[in-house]
């Protein structure tokens, strides 16, 4: 498992660009069947508040004003010409007009003739006509002064004005003629001074009603007017109600008006007032802070406790609005939801079907489970469906799978109803209704699902092709294609594609790939389609061509490579999404196209600003998993990142990340500085798969701030275990282990996790959790007693793939349940020809460590089938198998193996191969003594890669003194590092010695039965999994110098330090670094003993400058044994006493812990 196949799939979920990128004008919106808060259409205006006395009694009514106004206009019109009559007292139309308006007081404002060619505006009239003079009279003082010039504030005031000796009542309804927010506020920006509590109370609700109400939200005159009705409304001596209290809150919820130190100011009047506000005023001070927040905890507390208190009192509306703003304020308050679900229970027939639907949406919104009042409401649908529209259908099912509420009738009901009613509903709706059966489980329910798709099989035929596409399109995007109805569109498309636009083929090809349902049939179709017509197709139609394919895994015909060829000669004209999603694409099907990738990187220089953060994500994502490190594309994301990093969402900050790490760039060290900061800050936010891939990227960086932010990381997961998923655990654990990092609290805790889910766990999550944890090393008993059991059950599910990497990492820990192999042998025998080189070679692998020579069928199997591939294997997995077949002791199956693959294998390791392939793939030759060419070709290529130079820079070890040692001890390592073998084996390892003048023991040497047998004494007499804990290692020694005598009779030497060495008499037998930690292995153990006695006995060991000349005066002879084949850095220990230790010889005897134990033959007899 690697990233790509991790995250690819994942990275291009609902929430990223192939939910809204890929549909074009044609393709209706749709939001992955989820229906949001926004797509529920609550009540805002008139039925947030009470529209009786809304703004004061004696305002006229719009109706009035309007209809007034128009007779004014027709009567003044028509009357122009009996203007001069009126004024003889004859009368008019003008007058017989005014004479019948409600209120008698009314009258002209002014009689004093115009001047000439002086229009009531102060300036020349337009045409000759009394309209201008009635109409616009308040543009002059009281007095009617014509020469005084208008101001703007009045050009909207009617011909008339009351008399009225009450001014603010006269006030209130010049407000009330202003109908938008801009005249609202500029009649407020000079008439301020004289508002009193009526007059801002109904500008500001005048204000927030206006249509063109989000225009001035930014007007400072907005804040002004609005902290101008908060001072008066919160001033004692203005007489303000509680109810002008609730109204000023509601408007500035309607402008989403968020001014903290107004608010803060209001509520604290709120508060004050709490007793003296309605149900309607408390209901709505609560939506107004859906809107803008609730200025504090405190405040917010108290308003619902105060609804509380008089709930019983609210009606339906008022009950539905407050549940919808707990909802928005993601206030969770569970006294109070239920007390509301009691009243609505109680008054559930008062709901109409939409406030029933935005009920279960604000329960739902907030993970309130209420079994009574979903069961309530699922009866209310059942007893009467028929009043319910198509949308609060599916309103109410989103809710009810939101909590995962299974209510039978509701759901019989809904299918029914569904099923009379399919004409009337739209695709949204069906979409909606779908994805809630199905995210409930309802898949019983055949019905509502074949409706549709009935629908659309049996009419396909007169679908246009815009038809046929935009059904596929639905389909797909709700994760609900059918392969039997995608088939039928696949068809359908066949048909039809002579008449398909490029628009048309890129769609369809998006929805097959969303659906992930591969047609090759009709791919085969829409690439004939594009090569047709590829000079037709646009940007945008060329990059969801790239992502149908990307889904798809379509590599299989020219269409790439027609689509990238497009993409450079129109890269220019590429929007930044086209060019990241392209990159995208081709990065997830590994396809390098380089001159593609070259003009998409000349256009970044240009576009690098607008790409936004998915882009940026996208595009880096691209490049790192085609492995293309452009220094300068790089830099260029990285720069711009930093400008906006924590605009990132956690997915595409995590993505990008991981590009980065990926292409191992690192010399950014501001970049690096920044993504850990900022990982950090959002640690808590982040999901288990991004927690997973920063793990591995930090870990990838392993920069001096990796290791804190992966150990913040790690205590991150550790707070979210039991909310994790299988997936998650799995996912986590693969990461932590692909990255090496270990904190075994976590592991020990996802280990309890998967004991407790272990059920729900796929064959990968189990593959990989097996994995990860024998990578880390880590032996979890119980866990793996819990996936053994499971693998048993599911084993017919599991993949070659899956079998393979759990005997493994089975292997790997040692730890054999006998039952679960059975299993596993069993299913490896059915599927044994869907195994790779790599499977393959593990289960041999496997089943030699476990021991499992019992499976010689399933064995001769897999060895068949992997000679069948041979030439495809790789020099490790040729060498893994041999070696598996010799510690089994199958010694024909072993000498057929190698007649075949003795020639594949020089191949594949002159291309390349390590050294302990070559070392357990040589040794396994010379045991099997199978005499070939090839193998003689084996010896003489492993002796020249392997053998001879390592052995040579040993012999000078063993043979250089003084300042030499350290120059000796330098070139052995470099050798080492160079060939990278950690041991000889078995066979070559007798020789070296041999060369090296350490002579063996004969098999019935007494000192070497005691050593075997005390050695048994201290691991036991059960055969064991060699390790640096079961190797050890048994010494005697008998040395003397100037009559004085060290002497050992014998002692089992285990891992670890012997007490009270220093450091100093350490570093005269100096470890060598390999692949496994060497410096506390047994032998070295044993030899640092017998050093440090030499030195202490001659006095030596305080003074380290004269330890060399004593050493080299003792004589004698020492004699070892190891339960296990040496490393190459035991036998570099030994040169090295030998070379201090001149006069002293070595005895050095060893057997194959894989085949023994302590000499004891591990599948019976004597070693």
């Amino acid at each position: 498992m690697g990233w790509g196949g991790g995250w690819g799939s994942s990275a291009w979920s609902s929430t990223a660009w192939e939910a809204t990128a890929w549909q074009s004008s044609s393709v209706p919106s749709w939001n992955g069947g989820q229906i949001s808060a926004s797509s529920v259409p609550f009540t805002t205006e008139a039925d947030d508040e009470t529209e009786g006395d809304e703004e004061q009694e004696n305002e006229i009514s719009n109706q009035d004003a309007a209809a007034s106004s128009e007779l004014a206009f027709a009567a003044l019109e028509r009357g122009f010409a009996q203007e001069s009559a009126a004024k003889a007292g004859r009368g008019g139309d003008i007058l017989d007009f005014l004479s019948l308006l409600p209120n008698k007081d009314w009258v002209p404002f002014g009689s004093k003739q115009l001047e000439p060619q002086q229009g009531a505006f102060g300036v020349p009239p337009k045409r000759d006509s009394a309209v201008d003079f009635y109409l616009k009279p308040s543009l002059m003082p009281v007095g009617g002064f014509f020469g005084w010039k208008a101001h703007p504030v009045y050009r909207k005031d009617l011909a008339f004005v009351k008399k009225d000796n009450q001014h603010e009542i006269r006030l209130n309804k010049e407000i009330s003629t202003r109908w938008t927010a801009e005249d609202l506020l500029a009649f407020s920006e000079v008439r301020c001074a004289e508002f009193d509590v009526a007059n801002v109370i109904t500008t500001v609700h005048r204000i927030a009603k206006a249509t063109d109400r989000w225009n001035a939200k930014r007007d400072p005159r907005l804040k002004r007017v609005i902290a101008q009705a908060v001072d008066i409304v919160c001033d004692a001596n203005r007489r303000s109600t509680a109810r002008d209290v609730a109204k000023t809150a509601w408007a500035m919820g309607r402008l989403k008006h968020s001014d903290r130190q107004v608010q803060q100011k209001l509520s604290l009047e709120v508060v004050r007032r709490l007793e003296e506000l309605e149900p309607q005023g408390l209901s709505n001070i609560l939506w107004s802070y859906a809107y803008i927040g609730s200025p504090s905890n405190a405040v917010l507390q108290a308003v619902v406790d105060e609804f509380r208190s008089k709930i019983t009192l609210c009606d339906p509306q008022a009950l539905g609005n407050v549940s919808w703003a707990l909802a928005k304020l993601v206030a969770l308050n569970v006294p109070m939801l239920s007390e509301i679900s009691s009243e609505a229970m109680q008054k559930v027939e008062g709901f109409d079907p939409q406030g029933l639907a935005n009920l279960a949406w604000a329960f739902a919104t907030l993970q309130q489970e209420d079994a009574p009042l979903f069961e309530r409401l699922g009866n209310a649908f059942a007893e009467d469906s028929s009043r319910w529209m198509p949308q609060n259908i599916a309103n109410l099912m989103w809710a009810y799978a939101k909590l995962a509420v299974t209510h039978r009738r509701l759901l019989d009901a809904v299918e029914k109803e569904t099923a009379l009613t399919i004409d009337s509903w739209n695709f949204q709706g069906l979409a909606n209704v779908a994805w809630a059966y199905a995210k409930l489980g309802c898949g019983q329910h055949r019905v509502l699902f074949d409706k549709v798709a009935t629908a659309v099989m049996q009419k396909i035929s007169s679908f246009s092709p815009q038809n046929t596409v935009n059904i596929a399109w639905a389909y797909a995007k709700l994760c609900l294609a059918k392969p039997d109805l995608m088939d039928v569109i696949a068809e359908d498309v066949m048909q039809k594609c002579k008449d398909f636009s490029p628009q048309h083929c890129s769609n369809t090809a998006w929805a097959f790939g969303a659906a992930g349902l591969l047609n090759e049939g009709l791919m085969d179709c829409l690439t004939g389609v594009a090569r047709r017509q590829i000079s037709e197709f646009n940007c945008q139609d060329l990059a969801n061509m790239t992502w149908a394919c990307a889904k798809l895994v379509w590599t299989e015909s020219p269409l790439l490579d027609v689509l990238a060829q497009d993409v450079v000669r129109k890269a220019a004209n590429f929007s930044p999404q086209n060019v990241a999603i392209t990159a995208w694409s081709f990065g997830v099907l590994l396809v390098v196209h380089e001159p593609m990738m070259a003009a998409i990187a000349d256009q970044l220089p240009k576009q690098i600003g607008l790409f936004g953060t998915q882009g940026l994500s996208n595009l880096a994502h691209g490049f790192a998993k085609l492995g293309i490190r452009n220094d300068a594309v790089m830099q260029a994301i990285a720069s711009e990142a930093l400008k906006n990093l924590a605009s990132f969402s956690n997915q595409e900050f995590s993505s990008a990340i991981w590009a980065f790490a990926k292409l191992d760039y690192a010399e950014h060290e501001e970049f690096l500085d920044a993504v850990v900061s900022e990982l950090l800050q959002r640690l808590s936010d982040l999901t288990p798969q991004d927690l997973s891939m920063l793990a591995w990227s930090l870990a990838h960086f392993d920069g001096p701030r990796s290791k804190p932010a992966l150990e913040a990381i790690s205590w991150e997961v550790l707070k979210m275990c039991s909310d994790l998923g299988p997936q998650d655990i799995a996912n986590i654990c693969w990461a932590c282990a692909t990255a090496g990092f270990e904190n075994a609290l976590m592991m020990s805790a996802l280990a309890k996790e998967v004991v407790k889910k272990v059920g729900r766990f796929g064959a990968q999550d189990l593959a990989n959790t097996v994995w990860a944890f024998a990578k880390l090393g880590m032996t979890e008993d119980d866990m793996f007693d819990a996936i053994a059991a499971e693998v048993i059950i599911k084993v017919g599910s599991l993949l070659p793939q899956n079998l393979s990497i759990i005997s493994w990492g089975y292997a790997k820990l040692g730890l054999l349940n006998d039952s679960m192999m059975e299993a596993i042998a069993a299913e490896v025998s059915r599927k044994v020809g869907d195994f790779d080189g790599q499977g393959a070679s593990n289960i041999v692998w496997s089943f030699a460590v476990l021991g499992l020579r019992h499976f010689l069928t399933t064995t001769e199997t897999v060895v068949g089938h992997a000679l069948q591939m041979v030439d495809q294997l790789t020099a490790q997995e040729l060498s893994n198998i041999a070696w598996g077949l010799r510690v089994l002791g199958h010694s024909d199956l072993l000498r057929g193996f190698l007649k075949l693959a003795v020639e594949p294998f020089v191949r594949a390791a002159s291309r390349g191969a390590d050294g302990a392939s070559w070392t357990d793939f040589a040794n396994a030759a010379a045991e099997a003594s199978c005499g070939s060419c090839s193998a003689q070709e084996v010896d003489k290529l492993y002796r020249v890669r392997c053998f001879e130079p390592v052995l040579l820079r040993l012999t000078e070890l063993r043979r250089s003194s003084g300042g030499s040692l350290e120059a000796g001890v330098e070139a052995v390592q470099q050798v080492l590092d160079a060939t990278g073998a950690p041991y000889f084996g078995a066979a070559y390892t007798r020789e070296a010695l041999s060369a090296l003048g350490i002579s063996g023991a004969r098999e019935g040497d007494a000192w070497l039965r005691e050593a075997r047998q005390k050695s048994r004494e201290v691991v036991g007499e059960d055969w064991q999994i060699p390790s640096s804990h079961s190797i050890v290692s048994y010494a005697q020694w008998a040395v003397r110098r100037g009559g004085h005598d060290i002497i050992e009779p014998g002692r089992v030497f285990v891992r670890g330090w012997a007490d009270g060495l220093s450091d100093e008499v350490k570093e005269l037998l100096h470890p060598f670094k390999q692949i496994i930690k060497r410096d506390m292995h047994a032998e070295r153990v044993a030899m640092l003993e017998l050093v440090d006695s030499m030195l202490r006995g001659s006095g030596a060991a305080e003074d380290s400058s004269s330890a060399g000349g004593v050493l080299a005066s003792y004589e004698g002879h020492a004699k070892v044994y190891l339960s296990h084949v040496p490393s190459l850095s035991s036998l570099g220990v030994f040169c090295q006493l030998l070379s201090r230790c001149p006069r002293v010889s070595l005895s050095f005897e060893f057997d194959d812990a894989w085949l023994t134990c302590c000499g004891v033959s591990r599948f019976g007899g004597d070693g």
